[in-house]
């Protein structure tokens, strides 16, 4: 079964350039998984202050790149995120306990031309694992791909992570947000329970679930007085007749 995180947000490295220099995949990485974990808003200017902010406080070079994952756990500690920082070496275990449980994982490689694309003249590099598809490939959330460029993910096999040479992984510790999963029905996602007792589950919003109950409520109301009103018109002439007649009886 498929698995794709929640409130994934693909952002570029390139909208972040600083000194000239872009290089802040690592920087946009960290950005990426507490995006996922604690909602953050995943933009330029934040991406940006997060690597003038690495620099400044030395857990990156003046141009922006060659980031340890030391300093980039020290990172997002600072944004207030934990996480455990592992070995390449077990990389696909890691990945596939973390993104089940709803954790992305930051991944650190040494040889991204096995990504192809932008990355084909990449050595150094770090992306985000966001989700897995049906036949077994991994969902990423690359900041150097062009795809990323349009809040997109791409997606890689396992055998093109390992080629890549995986030397760090990176999991958030804390609480996250609950995980998606990918199945072949999603009729029933929003189902609210019955409308009348008896009724059957209707796939609607519950906002909308609410508006059809409070309009239904409406045209009953409607109709049981609509319903008097005809009842009672139509008996007034009888009640009229028959005060006539004990009237007569009365003289008589």
């Amino acid at each position: 079964m498929a698995v794709t995180l929640p409130g994934i947000q693909v952002i570029s490295e390139s909208f972040a350039p600083v000194n000239g220099f872009i290089h802040g995949c690592g920087q946009a990485a960290v950005l990426m998984m507490e995006g996922i974990t604690t909602g953050k808003s995943v933009d330029a200017n934040t991406l940006s202050n997060m690597i003038k902010y690495s620099i400044a406080t030395g857990h990156s070079t003046d141009k922006g790149g060659s980031t340890t994952p030391q300093d980039l756990q020290w990172l997002a500690e600072q944004q207030g995120v934990k996480t455990s920082l592992g070995s390449g070496n077990n990389w696909k275990a890691t990945v596939d306990a973390a993104l089940p449980a709803g954790r992305p994982v930051v991944l650190g490689v040494s040889n991204a031309k096995a990504f192809g694309g932008s990355d084909a003249n990449v050595s150094g590099h770090y992306v985000t694992l966001v989700g897995t598809t049906t036949d077994g490939r991994y969902i990423v959330a690359d900041p150097n791909q062009q795809a990323a460029k349009s809040g997109s993910t791409v997606v890689y096999s396992a055998q093109q992570i390992q080629q890549a040479k995986p030397f760090a992984t990176l999991v958030p510790t804390g609480a996250v947000q609950a995980t998606t999963t990918d199945t072949s029905s999603s009729s029933d996602q929003y189902s609210v329970g019955p409308l009348w007792p008896g009724g059957s589950k209707i796939g609607l919003d519950p906002l909308v679930d609410g508006i059809i109950r409070g309009s239904l409520i409406i045209v009953g109301v409607s109709l049981v007085l609509i319903a008097i009103l005809i009842f009672t018109r139509k008996d007034i002439p009888r009640v009229a007749e028959a005060g006539a007649d004990v009237a007569k009886v009365a003289v008589a």
